[in-house]
């Protein structure tokens, strides 16, 4: 009686360690899923507003030599001018 008792512990005792074991595996691999997960989001991210940024930079830029344009500037100048002399003022 003694010896069934004590095998049914042991086995027991195997099985939950057993279970124990793959439960920790298996939060070791949801763990490590998610790390990479969220380091992939992370760097979709930053490569996301470094485009915008790039592009947003790219804008600026365009706009500044436009500005810059000889022939823009002496249209401007002329606007201005008419508007100063007709006084038409804003």
């Amino acid at each position: 009686m003694k010896t069934t008792i004590t095998s049914i512990v042991v086995a027991s005792a195997l099985l939950f360690g057993s279970a124990q074991a793959q439960e920790k595996q298996t939060d070791s691999n949801l763990e490590l899923s998610l790390k990479e997960s969220i380091s992939q989001e992370v760097s979709n991210t930053r490569q996301q507003v470094k485009s915008e940024n790039q592009l947003e930079l790219m804008q600026y830029f365009a706009e500044v030599k436009l500005a810059l344009n000889p022939s823009r500037m002496l249209t401007n100048v002329a606007e201005v001018a008419v508007e100063l002399i007709t006084g038409n003022e804003e």
